[in-house]
């Protein structure tokens, strides 16, 4: 990740992000700082389509709501603009398609890479949870595992580690879905850099 050394607004990242020559580039606003975010995986990407596929199944049958891949932006707060991998927003709070949604999505989900450190990721949920998701999900495709992180009422966050057989589940945010976590992950071996 390349950090530039500008502190910018939403609107200037906006302005900034649709500049022809940054039409290809994934970028996020992290405390006004602009973050140019790698190219993934296949991994990576796989991981992500597979859940994106299992979310979009789930609500194409069960209307309560919308599913997003990671060309969707929130903003968060001033300065604060993440892409989920995978996110899910309750439909009474989108009664309209809007071209940058303002607040957290109810359901975000980060796909792990290698290049991520865990102070980052940390951070990350931290955020995505204090300013209203209500369930953030990591995916950590080298072990195959999902952690689920939810903010208590006394503020508290609880963290669940899934993986193999375990299902993970959308608990209240997403009532009924469920999807086996070995599923998630392909079974494929992974080439060595």
């Amino acid at each position: 990740m390349t950090l530039k050394d500008v502190t910018m607004t939403a609107e200037e990242f906006f302005a900034y992000a649709e500049r022809p020559e940054n039409a290809l580039r994934s970028l996020e606003l992290h405390d006004g700082v602009i973050l140019d975010m790698p190219s993934p995986s296949q991994l990576h990407g796989l991981v992500a389509a597979q859940t994106l596929f299992v979310f979009m199944l789930f609500v194409r049958d069960h209307p309560i709501g919308f599913v997003f891949g990671d060309s969707n932006d929130y903003v968060l707060a001033p300065g604060l603009i993440y892409k989920s991998d995978v996110s899910f927003i309750a439909r009474h709070r989108l009664p309209k398609l809007v071209k940058h949604f303002r607040g957290a999505p109810d359901i975000a989900v980060e796909v792990i890479s290698p290049g991520n450190t865990a102070a980052e990721m940390v951070e990350k949920v931290e955020k995505y949870l204090r300013y209203g998701s209500r369930l953030v999900i990591l995916m950590y495709p080298e072990h195959k595992t999902v952690r689920v992180h939810r903010m208590q009422a006394d503020g508290a966050v609880l963290v669940r580690t899934l993986s193999g057989d375990d299902w993970l589940d959308g608990e209240e945010v997403l009532p009924g879905f469920r999807a086996q976590v070995s599923t998630l992950f392909p079974d494929l071996p992974v080439e060595e850099d």
